[in-house]
């Protein structure tokens, strides 16, 4: 079975033949859910659902059955579906992975690899996935590709001869720019004739669906052949991304309350809930702040605490530090790993500090401008890439960027040349956007922003601004958009968010271009995820916009709604809670669940695979004569499976997914938005309608749970998992041994 979250279903009807068409009738289709016989329950994290309903691009969700014979009377197939009123404050996604291709005969074994990159802008988390082929699938695993080799580490395995549910596995990150291949290995020895990619059981089939949480949803398709740069298929203007037509509400002022601060220089999204604020104080960069060899004139550093930790949703301080080190703050970036990465104009350096406030490095000389391998000069901002590279803007008075390894070992830079109308003259702000192996920057004071190629440096291509303004910051924002901060400052003083369309330099690659009212003197841009308050539909994106005014400088945020739409207002006294709250809670419960299956796993010499397979599906392992081989402990937490969460579901079981026979699909309306997720439970019962479906309808602000089916034969639902690495023990290869053999079991 597989659940779709549709626009508009492909039929009218409430049950249809619908052969190997499309189940939708618009496109931004996703899979929600999969489910074969045999295959045990998942439960999605807490605080995780998909929304769906009004407002969302789920406005129908469709399940579609594969029978392996024809559909039989009174068939009553299913899951069931339940809501929740909570705004959950994470979103549940998948990246799919599916081919096209040919199996030739007689091969032992035959790889057909499918390759994408993960065009995120935050990082993603996986918690479980699913594979499927048909019979001569071998194994289906993902890799991560790594360095300009493309060294491939395995991340997650499974074979799909075992029953094809959601294997759940410990938090997975993605982060952007990932590059990701999915491979099928197939054994076509028995086949004298080659073997095509279809639908039916005499084709073949290969799909890995990795299913993420993470603050904004993303969906992706990825069905390329294997080649670097195949594209996957998505919906920017979808779930997760950001509208097609756009306007910026300023968010509330009771909402967003960010201390009073100096001039603003930088701001960045940090992690699990975090923001960013790189402020001056009361030092103001003025006319006779640098001498005429560029030197700073104060001699003193800021003695206040300058690096501001914020509330992602409230502007509430986290932590401040750096009081008695900076000279003139310039901009700040946040790596994957949490560090931040810092630009002084003055000290002529960009540094990298613990979360904390501890200097790990230091690139450039301190107070000593430059133009060599060594020295900077008032450096504006920093990129770091997945491979620990560091990309320097080298800034206000060398028109370059700099590229140095993780050490901090010089390794190159890149310069706009001469024919290319180089060279630039104020490289302002970089980003990254490694899933097209692009580095971006802007040319403030030439009004230009330049693409260059990570694998060559070569300049790639050209936005000229000037008739939206001087670019002065660069941000990505979902699914790889590319946003520039430009302010009119010579005609009027307005001030824009641009988007760009990255692969389409000049004139047709400006996408939209919104105001930002209220802005004075901007600096600096960051792109989050609006409050959770706004969960109720799709959750919106909002940016960070920070002002380096002389005086009264701030730190807007604006959240960014599709034309026509307004920002809901606050309710009396309403106090939005804080982001990292939300973060918190979950990361203790995700901590608190992995620490409790690494003690079932020592007390019971079993794998985590198994002991979570039968938490999640409640066998009794009484059934199995060697059960007293896994131990009295996971028995009994296999017995309380039914407390492992407050989110419970329950469904039918369903015949196995073998393709052969027909293909249904059964819809049930959506309301108004709200959140779906997954959870576990025994078979059941529950309002039908009259063909036998489940049917729910999606209440004003509520979720949707769904519950994947169990079978009776607990036995093999236990036995679904599949341990990721090393051998398993005597007891679980006894059992699996048993779930093979049994006559119950399919082929």
């Amino acid at each position: 079975m597989l659940l779709f979250g549709c626009a508009a279903p492909a039929s009218t009807d409430k049950a249809w033949d619908c052969h190997t068409h499309s189940v939708c009738g618009e496109a931004g289709s996703h899979v929600l859910y999969g489910w074969a016989k045999d295959a045990p329950a998942m439960h999605l994290p807490p605080g995780v659902g998909f929304r769906v309903g009004q407002g969302t691009g789920t406005q129908v969700l469709v399940l579609q059955v594969h029978y392996t014979h024809m559909r039989p009377p009174g068939d009553a197939s299913g899951v069931r579906l339940r809501l929740t009123d909570a705004a959950l404050p994470f979103s549940a996604g998948m990246m799919m992975y599916a081919s096209y291709f040919q199996i030739p005969p007689r091969a032992p074994s035959h790889h057909v690899p499918v390759r994408c990159c993960y065009s995120g802008f935050e990082p993603a988390r996986g918690f479980a996935y699913r594979v499927h082929t048909h019979a001569l699938g071998r194994s289906v695993f993902m890799d991560r590709l790594e360095g300009a080799a493309d060294a491939h580490t395995r991340l997650v395995e499974h074979s799909p001869q075992l029953p094809q549910g959601f294997t759940p596995i410990g938090d997975l990150a993605f982060w952007p720019g990932d590059r990701l291949e999915a491979t099928c290995d197939f054994n076509s020895s028995t086949r004298e004739e080659a073997t095509m990619a279809g639908s039916t059981h005499h084709h073949e089939m290969c799909n890995l669906y990795m299913m993420m949480w993470s603050e904004l949803p993303v969906f992706m398709t990825c069905s390329g052949a294997g080649v670097h740069g195949d594209e996957p298929s998505i919906n920017p203007s979808g779930a997760g991304g950001l509208p097609a037509e756009a306007h910026g509400a300023p968010e509330h002022a009771a909402a967003w309350a960010p201390p009073a601060m100096g001039q603003v220089a930088g701001v960045a999204r940090g992690h699990n809930g975090s923001v960013w604020a790189f402020h001056r104080a009361e030092r103001v960069w003025g006319p006779g702040s640098f001498d005429v060899d560029d030197r700073f004139t104060e001699e003193q550093p800021i003695s206040e605490a300058v690096m501001v930790e914020l509330d992602q949703d409230t502007g509430e301080v986290v932590q401040s530090w750096g009081a008695d080190y900076f000279y003139m703050p310039h901009m700040v970036t946040v790596d994957n790993a949490g560090y931040v990465w810092t630009t002084d104009v003055g000290l002529h350096t960009a540094c990298k500090f613990s979360p904390a406030g501890e200097r790990v490095l230091c690139l450039g000389v301190p107070l000593e401008p430059g133009h060599d391998e060594r020295h900077l000069c008032k450096p504006t901002q920093v990129a770091v890439a997945n491979n620990g590279n560091v990309f320097v803007a080298d800034g206000y008075c060398n028109a370059r960027v700099v590229e140095y390894t993780p050490e901090g070992t010089y390794l190159g830079e890149f310069s706009l040349p001469a024919e290319a109308g180089g060279p630039m003259i104020v490289p302002h702000s970089v980003v990254l956007e490694e899933c097209e192996r692009a580095l971006f920057v802007a040319d403030r004071e030439g009004a230009h922003v330049h693409r260059f190629s990570l694998i060559n440096r070569a300049i790639e291509g050209t936005w000229d601004l000037t008739e939206h303004g001087l670019p002065y910051a660069l941000a990505v924002g979902p699914y790889g958009a590319l946003l520039a901060l430009t302010w009119q400052r010579n005609a009027g003083g307005g001030v824009n968010l641009v988007r760009l369309d990255r692969q389409r330099p000049g004139p047709a690659g400006v996408v939209w271009v919104m105001p930002l009212p209220g802005v004075e003197a901007p600096h600096d841009l960051a792109v989050v995820a609006a409050p959770v308050r706004l969960a109720g539909k799709e959750r919106p994106v909002a940016v960070l916009v920070a002002e380096t005014r002389a005086a009264g400088s701030r730190l807007h945020k604006f959240i960014l709604l599709p034309q026509g739409e307004s920002l809901p207002p606050l309710g009396a006294g309403e106090q939005p809670p804080p982001a990292r709250e939300a973060w918190q809670g979950v990361l203790a419960a995700r901590a608190a669940d992995a620490a409790a299956l690494a003690a079932e796993e020592v007390a019971t010499g079993t794998t985590r695979s198994a002991v979570e397979a039968l938490r999640a599906a409640g066998v009794d392992l009484g059934v199995a004569q060697d059960a007293a081989a896994l131990g009295a402990d996971a028995a009994a937490a296999a017995a309380g499976a039914g407390a492992a969460g407050a989110l419970h579901s329950a469904g039918t079981a369903v015949p196995d997914d073998g393709h052969a026979g027909g293909h249904e699909g059964h819809v049930a309306p959506a309301g108004a938005g709200g959140h779906l997720a997954h959870s576990g439970g025994g078979a059941g019962g529950g309002a039908r309608g009259a063909d036998g479906r489940d049917r729910v309808r999606l209440g004003a602000g509520r979720a949707l749970l769904l519950g994947a089916p169990l079978l009776a034969a607990a036995t093999l639902v236990a036995l679904g998992l599949w341990r990721l690495a090393g051998p398993n023990p005597p007891a679980y290869e006894a059992l699996r041994a048993k779930a093979h053999a049994s006559p119950t079991r399919l082929p």
